[in-house]
């Protein structure tokens, strides 16, 4: 299998010189175990995978630490939860008696987030920095770049017309997981379907004693059903059968292994009305397309969510691998809306709305001109992603951009 470069090695290096732990999280099957071998061979592996690894640091957490030598990778580490309070022992231990750095001491990597169970998290404040890899972005995949975000921010795209390239259909195969995505599968729907099984039976296992696991592959479904809508939580718990604290929790494990990404509200005060509900979204769009049995999409009756939903994911892996963003969406409860809005830690923004036609009409920026005039000067630029193949000036700081610029080198 061939060996594609990710985009958050960089971020990744640069975290080993500074923290003593690094925590990199993101679904099983991302590429996690290959990116950490490819760092170098100075690198001790240990994975909790192993039976009998697993025993031993269940059995005495401080003293498997205690044996294991600086710049070590400890794969799986979520499923020995215990060894987190050991490792800040060890921490403490060493910046107080040792006279060199212990930048990069761990590198930890696990298939769950831990950062949003506090009893975890909490051990290693201060000693920790966590990165999250998710599956090829469509820059990686096609040999692009993850530029788009940053780029906005810094300057107005200029009119150029960009090659239409792979169909929608092929990018969405390849911004997948490397199994998929560099090999040649007879089968990948099969694929699908076994590593959705394997993450509710053994990933969602291991966090959580749940009752109905059974309900978890419909659950699914059902979400991957609403890709790019509102999320009611009473209405989805009656439709899934499940009381609302119930679905709720089956909701938070679900997105804590990464299958689902939840995109909250943006506002910028609390004096207007706006819609509370997260929205949701299918962590990867091809497994979003196999769950929903979908072989094309331009005959797909929800070709339209099918496009959002991939459109959430790459911006999602965009931010995963840059400092200082953050994805939101946009709705008041008049009706105004815009499908994102990417914010930086200044409070600037950038906002996008997705579109499956060919062309742009200016009609198109109706949302993006009701944020404008929410947002005031902290409003950088409004984007329409579309389907053609020219980026087209619509005012000072409106654009229509082809969807290919979320992965195009410029």
């Amino acid at each position: 299998m061939d060996f594609i470069k990710r985009d958050i090695e960089s971020p990744l290096r640069k975290a080993l010189l500074d923290a003593p732990v690094l925590y990199l999280n993101g679904p099983r099957q991302a590429g996690k175990n290959t990116l950490c071998r490819s760092l170098g061979d100075d690198f001790h592996y240990v994975t909790f995978d192993r039976v009998a690894t697993q025993a031993s640091a269940q059995a005495d957490p401080i003293a498997f630490v205690n044996s294991l030598p600086p710049k070590t990778i400890i794969d799986e580490v979520q499923l020995v939860p215990e060894i987190f309070r050991a490792i800040k022992y060890l921490i403490d231990e060493l910046r107080l008696t040792s006279n060199r750095s212990v930048a990069g001491h761990f590198l930890l990597t696990g298939s769950a987030n831990i950062m949003a169970l506090p009893n975890l998290a909490e051990s290693l404040v201060g000693r920790m920095q966590a990165l999250t890899l998710l599956p090829f972005s469509a820059a990686e995949a096609l040999d692009g770049t993850i530029n788009f975000i940053p780029s906005l921010f810094e300057k107005a795209p200029l009119f150029q017309k960009v090659s239409s390239g792979p169909t929608l259909y092929q990018i969405i195969q390849n911004a997948s997981f490397p199994e998929v995505s560099l090999r040649n599968l007879t089968d990948p729907v099969a694929w699908y379907e076994n590593y959705l099984s394997n993450i509710i039976n053994r990933d969602i296992k291991a966090l959580a004693d749940i009752d109905k696991i059974t309900q978890l592959p419909r659950m699914f479904t059902l979400l991957a059903n609403r890709a790019g809508n509102l999320l009611n939580h009473a209405s989805f718990s009656r439709d899934v059968g499940l009381a609302v604290s119930t679905y709720k929790r089956y909701l938070t494990l679900l997105e804590h292994v990464f299958l689902v990404i939840l995109v909250e509200p943006w506002f910028k005060n609390t004096t207007k009305r706006l819609v509370k509900s997260p929205k949701i979204y299918i962590t990867d769009t091809a497994l979003l397309l196999a769950s929903l049995g979908q072989t094309s999409i331009d005959d797909s009756s929800i070709k339209g969510a099918i496009l959002e939903n991939f459109v959430a994911s790459e911006l999602t892996k965009h931010i995963c691998c840059l400092k200082g963003y953050k994805l939101f969406y946009f709705r008041t409860s008049d009706g105004k809306e815009v499908d994102f809005v990417v914010e930086r830690n200044d409070g600037a923004i950038i906002a996008v709305e997705v579109k499956y036609a060919s062309t742009v009409t200016s009609s198109d920026f109706k949302g993006l001109k009701s944020l404008q005039k929410e947002t005031g000067p902290d409003f950088i630029r409004g984007i329409v992603l579309y389907q053609g193949d020219e980026v087209l000036p619509f005012g000072d700081v409106f654009f229509a951009m082809p969807l290919s610029c979320l992965w195009t080198k410029s």
